[in-house]
């Protein structure tokens, strides 16, 4: 299981099945879709808040107002009548986290769960083969006052071009990559754009990333 996540405890158990029959059916795979997207980002992903007009019980938290479906990623899903694959976490940045130094969505992605990182828990990235992948990461970085500090502008920039070499290798160089900024904050637009070039700099045999800077509705 490699999907949606956020702060909410994710500790996923498997129990058992309770059978209604003795009758053996066999579970056919879907037919896969002809367009295969992965969103790799955080809160603004996972559509952390997105069903605010819901009542909820406060007590309960404000997880129960999510919904990835609601969000610009599943409503792009839904849209290009793709298949997609969402990693995603609230508070969790690039290369910097909002909060804490808890671990990033950069090093997450590579995780089957989020909340077992052990190496014999490491994604397969050949179960799923995207043609086109979407990053938004940056909004929590740039919020994080570290980011302020040193050369940290350009450890997010160098992180980012990272990520994208490696999405270009594991899924192919045709892969179409698009990096997106906002919509909560631009202030990370530029780096974004850098980190785009950078990559294709240090990996001319790569497709050049799109840039999205989503618009505040």
């Amino acid at each position: 299981y490699n999907s949606v996540v956020d702060n909410a405890s994710n500790n996923i158990t498997f129990i058992g099945f309770d059978l209604i029959s003795t009758e053996v059916i066999p579970l056919l795979p879907l037919p896969a879709k002809k367009v295969q997207m992965e969103f790799i980002g955080d809160s603004i992903t996972c559509g952390y808040r997105v069903n605010c007009n819901i009542p909820h019980d406060p007590s309960v938290g404000a997880y129960t107002l999510e919904s990835v479906l609601n969000a610009y990623s599943g409503l792009t899903c839904a849209n290009l009548d793709a298949q997609c694959h969402y990693v995603s976490w609230s508070g969790r940045g690039m290369a910097f986290n909002l909060y804490d130094s808890s671990a990033l969505v950069s090093t997450l992605y590579n995780y089957t769960m989020a909340t077992v990182l052990d190496t014999e828990d490491l994604w397969d990235f050949s179960y799923f083969t995207p043609q086109i992948v979407v990053i938004n990461l940056g909004t929590n970085d740039f919020d994080n006052p570290i980011i302020n500090k040193d050369d940290n502008k350009q450890v997010y920039v160098q992180k980012y071009a990272d990520v994208m070499w490696q999405i270009a290798n594991q899924y192919g160089l045709s892969t179409s990559i698009v990096t997106i900024c906002g919509p909560m904050t631009y202030s990370y637009c530029q780096y974004v754009q850098n980190a785009g070039a950078l990559a294709t700099q240090q990996h001319p045999e790569m497709t050049l990333p799109h840039f999205v800077q989503l618009a505040r509705s």
